[in-house]
């Protein structure tokens, strides 16, 4: 373990974790996994393999890949959160039991598309309306990637996203989400515009803290400038990156109690 990343204390059969990505997991991750990077680049092409150039989402799709690797078994039932189009149940689909719950209303910059022909199934709707096609104790596990950090709805709102995946995870799955986050360079960090992590890392007993003390250490993976500038800036109006400080990535794994 370092000092990237926090292990909550076990509860009942659970746990917590907090990790902030680092630049040294990343190139681990994009030698260990070159089959799921043949996939992505259906989706992005060949410029998107080169992570010290690529969008924030490599990263992240390699972290729920790795924890796949180590936690997941063949058969495993699977639900992402908001998976659009979605790479990491494209590489899965002949070893898990695939669900994508994504209402394809182009939410956080998604697509409006429900794509067709898939190996995985499609539930076109939102995590927290308590959708009864997406069955209670069903999944090993549920996981999101670049989807919570733009549900920045009231309270009562994020609690019925934190109480649905509760409610369709099995006892002794995992709740693993790999969040967006950035902080401007002349202020203090702060994730209040992070309503449904901070939320979550309330209902868990996570630190901000954590977040604050780490975020600009030497070693964690930021998106670079050449990447911020070639795949967000226009859709962040403009701004340079100075400003807005480069993002990086928060993983966050809870362990539902047996």
């Amino acid at each position: 373990m370092t000092h990237l990343q926090e292990k909550g204390a076990f509860f009942h059969s659970g746990y917590r974790f907090l990790k902030l990505t680092s630049a040294t997991e990343v190139a681990r991750m994009c030698e260990a996994y070159p089959e799921f990077l043949a996939v992505r680049r259906k989706f992005y092409g060949e410029s998107d393999d080169d992570y010290t150039k690529a969008r924030l989402k490599l990263a992240q799709d390699l972290c729920i890949c790795d924890f796949f690797h180590y936690h997941v078994t063949k058969g495993a039932k699977v639900l992402e959160i908001g998976g659009g189009f979605s790479r990491l149940l494209e590489y899965l689909q002949d070893d898990v039991e695939g669900w994508n719950l994504d209402k394809f209303e182009g939410w956080g910059n998604g697509p409006t598309d429900i794509p067709k022909d898939t190996g995985f199934k499609i539930v076109p709707n939102y995590i927290g309306a308590y959708d009864k096609n997406i069955p209670d104790n069903y999944f090993d596990i549920v996981y999101s990637i670049s989807v919570l950090e733009h549900i920045n709805l009231e309270d009562e709102a994020l609690d019925d996203v934190i109480q649905d995946m509760e409610r369709v995870l099995k006892p002794g799955g995992f709740s693993v989400h790999c969040i967006d986050c950035r902080f401007p360079p002349n202020l203090a960090p702060d994730i209040s515009n992070r309503r449904m992590l901070k939320h979550l890392m309330k209902h868990y007993g996570l630190s901000e803290n954590f977040i604050y003390a780490n975020h600009d250490h030497e070693n964690v993976y930021h998106m670079s400038a050449y990447a911020y500038n070639a795949y967000w800036k226009s859709s962040c109006g403009n701004r340079p990156y100075e400003l807005d400080g480069l993002p990086f990535n928060i993983f966050v794994a809870v362990q539902k109690p047996e």
